[in-house]
């Protein structure tokens, strides 16, 4: 048996509830309902009757009590502290342009600009050609990617055959 709890957050880092729970071969058994303030069997299976008198017992004990509403304020107070160090920061991106000549048809080139290493995952990436904007093309775009570090990376291409003076640039906002 062990004991599990977190607290999940909204999109604006608010604290949703405290959950909390009894668990046993990983499933859960007894679990705090935060809104009503209340254990509760969780279990619908075999160890629910044993689960039911659990809760019953949790729901007597004001040692409990006492926890529960100790692991609602440290939800408060510590996932504040951690979403503005996470969720609210702002990291820049990196950007490379990667250049691949083409041979069907002879002079095209293909344009790859890489972005990597930002957050928030929402990034704008845009081609110019010559400081106009280019129209994006569907197979030229890709979605941001986790790296799975609190960071995001995306690629956009252009094909295109450069006229000589054409000054091409990723523009990434």
């Amino acid at each position: 048996m062990h004991l599990a709890s977190e607290c999940p957050l909204a999109a604006n880092g608010s604290v949703l509830r405290f959950d909390f729970a009894f668990v046993f071969n990983k499933n859960p058994l007894v679990c705090y309902n935060d809104h009503d303030q209340l254990f509760e069997a969780c279990d619908m299976g075999l160890l629910n009757p044993l689960a039911a008198r659990m809760a019953a017992q949790l729901n007597k004990d004001a040692g409990w009590r006492q926890r529960m509403a100790g692991g609602r304020q440290a939800c408060q107070s510590q996932s504040q502290r951690l979403w503005s160090r996470t969720g609210q920061r702002k990291t820049p991106p990196s950007v490379r342009i990667v250049s691949t000549a083409l041979s069907n048809p002879a002079g095209t080139v293909r344009l790859t600009c890489h972005v990597w290493g930002f957050y928030p995952a929402d990034v704008g990436v845009t081609w110019l050609r010559n400081g106009s904007p280019l129209e994006p093309t569907e197979d030229g775009l890709s979605p941001a990617l986790a790296n799975g570090d609190w960071t995001y990376q995306t690629h956009v291409s252009l094909l295109t055959t450069p006229k000589p003076g054409d000054t091409y640039t990723c523009h990434v906002q």
